[in-house]
C-alpha cells in the first residue's frame, strides 16, 4: 500500500491487483478511479464516486469483476489517506474483494435478485 498523503490513479478497465498499477500516475492527495472522475480522498468521496461508475445490474460478469476489484482497489487507499475512517474503509475493501473472488471462482455475479454468468 501506499503510504500516507500518496495516491494512485488508474482507468477501471485496468485488471487492479495487491500491487500498484504499472500504467497508474502516483501523485499527492487522493485517488483518481478513472481519467473524467475527481481525486478521492474521503471514505464517502469513494462511496459516491464508486456508485456513478457501477456497472448496470445485467452486466457481464467480467465487468463486474472489474469493478469489484477496482472498488477494493480505492477503498484500501483510501483507508490510508482517511485515517479517521480506516477500519470502515478496510472493511469495503474486503468486502469488495471477496465479492471478486467469488466472481474469479464461479464466473458468476449474483446481483440483487438475479444471477448473470459470462
Amino acid at each position: 500500500m501506499l503510504g500516507e498523503g500518496w495516491t494512485v490513479s488508474f482507468r477501471l478497465g485496468e485488471q487492479v491487483s495487491g500491487q500498484r498499477v504499472d500504467s497508474g500516475r502516483v501523485e499527492s492527495g487522493g485517488v483518481r478511479v478513472a481519467e473524467s472522475v475527481p481525486e478521492v480522498r474521503t471514505l464517502s468521496q469513494a462511496h459516491a464516486v464508486l456508485e456513478a461508475i457501477r456497472p448496470a445490474l445485467d452486466a457481464p460478469s467480467a465487468e463486474w469483476l472489474r469493478y469489484y476489484l477496482c472498488s477494493a482497489r480505492v477503498y484500501a487507499e483510501v483507508a490510508e489517506i482517511d485515517r479517521g475512517h480506516h477500519h470502515e474503509a478496510m472493511y469495503w475493501a474486503d468486502r469488495e474483494r471477496r465479492k471478486a473472488e467469488a466472481i474469479k471462482r464461479t464466473g458468476v455475479h449474483g446481483g440483487p435478485g438475479r444471477v448473470v454468468q459470462v
